[in-house]
C-alpha cells in the first residue's frame, strides 16, 4: 500500500522535530509507523479511496454509495443484516466538502452483498446521526434537521445540528416520525440527536441523546425527557449535564446490578468555563440517571467521550467500562497539537504498578481510571470504537497464538488523520514488545501427556533480526478509504466501519481478503528448466475422483444400452487435508457426520478433536468440504498476504481457537450434522438448495454464557443459528 505509506511517513518522530527528515522513524509502540490495515483483514466495499492502492484492487464505483454521502452511524443485527445512516448532498453535483445535506440511509443484505439505499420520506436538510434495534426486524435511526456535530461549537453558539429528526424502519421501509404520521410524534423541544441504543431483550426500550437531552423510548414512542434543568424528577445530578450525549449503551448482562441498565457518555466541549470541560458518564438505574464519576481529569487526556462500551463481568474480572477520548472541540489556532486520542478503561487488571514497569503505554489516571490505551501517532483523531471480544496479544519470544479473554477495553476504533483526511483504524488486541528477544521458538507448551514440560523450546533458535520484528508497532493501520466516523462489531468478530465519501469497510468475514501485493524480500527465481516430474504412483490412491472431460452431444436414453453396474464397491476419494501439520502443530482431526447434497455434488464431513493423550491445545474443529470432485479442508483463516479465508466457513474461525471460561484451550466438536430436506418445503424452486444443520459442544461469544453450538449452511456458507442457541436450554 505505497500511496498509504507515502501518506504516513511524517506520523514517526520526525514529525515532531526529533530526528531529521532524513532519518528513518523507528516503528514501536511508542512512536508507531501505521501498518496497512488490509493486511490484516480489513476490506472496502463502497466510497471514494484516498490511497492509490486499495485493498484487493478495489475500484471506487460512484453508481453504487455516491461519493457525496458521508456516513456517520452504523450498526448490525447480524452479519448479513446491519445499516448505515449519514448524509448526503441533496444536488447530485454539490461539493461534498460543503454542499446542502439531506438524511441518507442504506441498508446491507448478505444474501446479495449489497447495500441498497432505502427511501426516506419527507426529504429535506438533516443527517442520521445514529442507529439502534428495537428488535430484530426493527431500526430506530435517529438524527436531527441540522449538520452533524462532527466538532463540538464555542461556547454560547448555537448547536448545529438543530431539532430532532427520528425514522422507524421495518422490512427495508422507513417512516418518520412527525405531525399526523402513522408512526407517531416528535415530542416538544426535541434537539438533534446523535446517539441511540435499544435494551438488549427485545422489550422496545431504548434510549436517545443529543445535547444536554437524553430522551425515553417506550411503546413505540418517546415517553420522557431527562435535561440540564435543575430540581427535575429523576435527575439529581443534572446541573453536571453539560455537553451532548455521544454515545449510549444498555448493559450487556442485566443480572449484575454493579452496572447501570443504561450508561450515557458525552463530549466535555465547550463550556464557558474552560474548568467545567470534562466528558461523563451518566447511569440510569431504572428509576433515576446519576454521574458515575468517570472524568478525565489530566491535561495530556482529550476532555471528550466519543465512544462507549461495556464488558460484562466474568472468571477473569469485574464488568468494565471503556470510553474513547478524543478532542471534542475546534482545532487550537495556530496549529498546536491536540492530545492523542485515548481508550480508557475501569478495568483494575490492567494499568497496575506491575504493568506500568513493562509497558508505558499503561498508566494510572487516578482511582477510577486504572488503564489505558493511546496512539502516539500525530494527528491521528479516533472517533468511534466498539468490541471487547479478546485481550492483548503481544509478540514475543514465543509466538502466542490467542489473545486471552476480554480485558475491558474496546477492540477496534476507527477515525482519521487530521493533515491528510485519510481513514485510520487502532487496535488494543495487538501490541509490539518493549522487551524483545534474540531467539524465535515456534510454541509455547507448558505440559503435555507423560509430563513432559515445554518439549519445542528445544526447538528455539537464534534470530538476527526477530528482536526488530517483535518491537514493530501493531495497533494502528493505515486504510484506503477517507475519514471514518462510526464502527460497530458484531459477537463473531466481524466489524464494520462507515464515513466520508460514501466509505464502507469490513473487518474480518467473507468479505475480507488477503492483499496480492508481493514481499519485496522474496528470493528471485531463476528461469524455467524442463524436467520430469517423479514416480507419483504411491499416491495415485489419494487423488481426487476423476471427472470426465468430454463434451458435446448427450444421446438420447431409449437410444442407449442398458448396463448393468457392477457391485458397489469403495473408491480412493482423495486426502481432504494433505498439508496437515504435523511436527510442531500436529491437529488431530475426526469426522463425526459426513452429509451429501441430493445430487452428491457437494458434502460435508464435520468432526472436531478426537480427544486423547495429545491434549486439545493440538487439535481443532473438523471441515472438511466436498465440491468439484474432491475433499478438501475448509480454511476459516488463511493466510495474511498469501490466501483469503474461505467464504464458505470463515464465519467458523472461532470454532478452532475456541476458550472455555476457565482459559483452557477447547475446540468445538461438531457431534452431528444433517441435511436440511428443501425438496419438501412449500417452494418448489428451492428444491434442489444444499442447506445443512450441524451441532456442536460448548461455545460463547465474547464474555457471554456458554451454549451448545448451532450452525446452519446455506447460500454456500455456514453461519451461527444464534436463536437456536439461545433457544436451548
Amino acid at each position: 500500500m505505497a500511496a498509504a505509506s507515502a501518506l504516513l511517513a511524517g506520523f514517526g518522530p520526525g514529525a515532531l522535530g526529533a530526528t531529521p527528515a532524513s532519518a528513518p522513524s523507528p516503528d514501536t509502540e511508542a512512536t508507531p509507523v501505521a501498518k496497512d490495515g488490509c493486511q490484516v483483514g480489513w476490506q472496502q466495499v463502497a466510497g471514494d479511496v484516498l490511497s492509490a492502492a486499495p485493498c484487493d484492487a478495489y475500484k471506487p464505483d460512484p453508481a453504487g454509495v455516491p461519493f457525496s454521502v458521508d456516513f456517520f452511524a452504523a450498526r448490525f443485527s447480524s452479519e448479513s443484516n446491519g445499516y448505515a445512516g449519514g448524509a448526503e448532498c441533496i444536488s447530485a453535483s454539490g461539493d461534498p466538502a460543503g454542499c446542502a445535506r439531506t438524511p441518507v440511509l442504506y441498508h446491507y443484505v448478505g444474501a446479495t452483498r449489497r447495500w441498497a439505499k432505502v427511501p426516506l420520506p419527507a426529504g429535506g436538510p438533516g443527517f442520521i446521526g445514529a442507529l439502534a434495534y428495537i428488535d430484530r426486524d426493527t431500526m430506530l435511526a435517529v438524527g436531527g434537521d441540522g449538520s452533524y456535530p462532527r466538532r463540538e461549537p464555542a461556547a454560547g453558539a448555537a448547536d448545529p445540528a438543530g431539532g430532532a429528526r427520528v425514522w422507524v424502519i421495518r422490512g427495508g421501509s422507513a417512516c418518520e416520525l412527525g405531525n399526523g404520521s402513522s408512526c407517531g410524534s416528535l415530542r416538544d423541544g426535541m434537539r438533534g440527536l446523535t446517539a441511540v441504543d435499544c435494551s438488549p431483550d427485545g422489550s422496545g426500550f431504548c434510549v436517545a441523546g443529543g445535547y444536554r437531552q437524553l430522551w425515553m423510548w417506550r411503546d413505540g414512542r418517546f415517553v420522557a425527557n431527562y435535561d440540564d434543568s435543575a430540581g427535575q424528577p429523576g435527575f439529581p445530578g443534572a446541573a453536571s449535564f453539560l455537553f451532548r450525549v455521544r454515545a449510549v449503551r444498555f448493559n450487556p448482562d442485566p443480572k449484575d446490578s454493579s452496572v447501570p441498565q443504561v450508561s450515557a457518555a458525552t463530549s466535555g466541549c465547550c463550556d464557558a468555563n474552560p474548568a467545567n470541560d470534562a466528558g461523563a458518564i451518566f447511569g440510569y438505574d431504572g428509576s433515576t440517571w446519576s454521574p458515575q464519576g468517570f472524568l478525565a481529569a489530566t491535561g495530556s487526556t482529550p476532555e471528550s467521550f466519543y465512544a462507549l462500551t461495556i464488558t460484562p463481568a466474568s472468571a477473569s474480572g469485574p464488568a468494565a467500562f471503556s470510553v474513547l477520548a478524543t478532542p471534542g472541540g475546534s482545532p487550537a489556532v495556530g496549529g498546536s497539537p491536540e492530545p492523542n486520542s485515548r481508550i480508557i478503561s475501569s478495568n483494575s487488571g490492567v494499568g497496575n504498578s506491575g504493568q506500568n514497569a513493562f509497558n508505558p503505554l499503561y498508566f494510572a489516571q487516578g482511582p477510577d481510571l486504572l488503564g489505558e490505551f493511546a496512539p502516539r501517532v500525530s494527528g491521528l483523531r479516533l472517533l468511534s470504537g466498539d468490541g471487547d471480544l479478546t485481550g492483548r496479544s503481544e509478540i514475543g519470544v514465543v509466538d502466542s497464538l490467542a489473545g486471552g479473554a476480554p480485558d475491558g477495553f474496546m477492540d477496534w476504533a476507527v477515525g482519521v488523520q487530521t493533515a491528510s483526511g485519510q481513514g485510520m483504524a487502532y487496535t488494543t488486541t495487538q501490541r509490539g514488545t518493549f522487551k524483545p528477544s534474540p531467539f524465535s521458538c515456534p510454541i509455547e507448551v507448558t505440559s503435555v501427556a507423560g509430563g513432559v514440560t515445554n518439549p519445542f523450546y528445544t526447538a528455539c533458535r537464534p534470530d538476527a533480526t526477530g528482536a526488530i520484528t517483535q518491537t514493530q508497532a501493531r495497533s494502528v493501520y493505515a486504510l484506503p478509504s477517507y475519514g471514518l466516523n462510526s464502527f460497530t462489531m458484531l459477537p463473531t468478530g466481524v466489524g464494520w466501519a462507515v464515513g466520508d465519501r460514501g466509505g464502507i469497510l469490513r473487518l474480518g468475514g467473507e468479505d475480507s481478503a488477503a492483499s496480492t501485493t508481493q514481499d519485496s524480500s522474496l528470493p528471485s527465481l531463476g528461469g524455467h528448466k524442463p524436467g520430469a516430474l517423479s514416480d507419483g504412483a504411491p499416491y495415485d490412491g489419494y487423488r481426487p475422483l476423476p471427472s470426465s472431460s468430454q463434451l458435446g452431444h448427450v444421446p438420447a436414453l431409449d437410444s442407449r444400452a442398458l448396463l448393468r453396474p457392477a457391485a458397489a464397491q469403495w473408491v480412493a476419494a482423495g486426502s481432504p487435508d494433505p498439508n496437515r501439520e504435523t511436527e510442531f502443530l500436529p491437529r488431530n482431526q475426526q469426522v463425526t457426520s459426513i452429509v451429501m447434497s441430493r445430487d452428491g455434488s457437494e458434502g460435508w464431513a464435520v468432526g472436531g478433536p478426537s480427544g486423547g493423550d495429545i491434549g486439545y491445545q493440538f487439535q481443532v474443529t473438523t471441515l472438511y468440504h466436498y465440491v468439484g470432485g474432491r475433499w478438501s479442508s475448509c480454511d476459516p483463516d488463511g493466510i495474511a498476504g498469501v490466501s483469503a479465508p474461505d467464504p464458505a466457513c470463515a464465519s467458523l474461525a472461532g470454532l478452532r481457537r475456541y476458550k472455555a471460561a476457565d482459559g483452557a484451550v477447547r475446540p468445538v466438536n461438531l457431534l452431528g450434522a444433517a441435511r436440511i430436506p428443501t425438496e419438501s418445503g412449500s417452494d418448489p424452486s428451492r428444491a434442489g438448495d444444499f442447506e445443512v444443520v450441524a451441532v456442536g459442544t460448548k461455545y460463547r461469544f465474547g464474555t457471554g454464557p456458554e451454549m451448545d453450538t448451532v450452525l446452519r449452511y446455506a447460500h454456500g456458507r455456514w453461519s451461527f443459528d444464534h436463536d437456536a442457541m439461545s433457544g436451548i436450554d
